[in-house]
């Protein structure tokens, strides 16, 4: 494996893995407790958009590593919550002690099948979260790194005419 993907992926991923099963336990326990509502994978995933870029230029990464950790931390982390809303779908879960359904199934209409909830809860995201990332990478790339631009075209004569 390479080495950027362990603590670019796989140790952000497998966190956001946790607290999705986390979240989806506290759905069916207690759905309107603090923590229930406070306890967010897309939250941690936007901090993870927002700071790897720089992190990951600042060690000398591209914009191709960028967009691989990208898309295998987005895969990663919502193929669990895609799984979670089709097993909630599948299984009819309830909210434990009541007749109420858990948010999971009630926020898909009825008739859809399990694959499609699968499907729009794992693809879209993981498209919306590349764009966005993209943007935020450029942006990095350019506001962030505006003396000492990794892999800008003629940054090898501009560190020697510094020199």
């Amino acid at each position: 494996m390479k080495k950027f993907l362990l603590p670019y992926v796989v140790v952000p991923a497998a966190v956001l893995i946790l607290v999705t099963l986390a979240r989806a336990w506290m759905e069916i326990q207690s759905p309107t407790n603090f923590m229930t509502t406070c306890l967010s994978a897309n939250v941690l995933s936007m901090i993870w958009m927002f700071t790897m870029p720089a992190v990951m230029l600042k060690k000398g990464l591209s914009l191709v590593h960028g967009m691989i950790a990208g898309f295998l931390f987005f895969l990663l982390y919502r193929l669990a919550i895609g799984t979670v809303y089709a097993m909630a779908w599948t299984g009819q879960w309830k909210v434990e002690g009541t007749d109420d359904v858990v948010r999971y199934v009630s926020q898909v209409k009825e008739g859809t099948s399990t694959a499609m909830v699968f499907l729009m809860n794992t693809l879209p995201p993981i498209g919306i979260g590349m764009v966005i990332l993209f943007v935020v990478w450029s942006i990095t790339w350019v506001i962030g790194f505006r003396k000492n631009r990794p892999f800008a075209r003629g940054a090898a004569s501009q560190q020697e005419t510094a020199d």
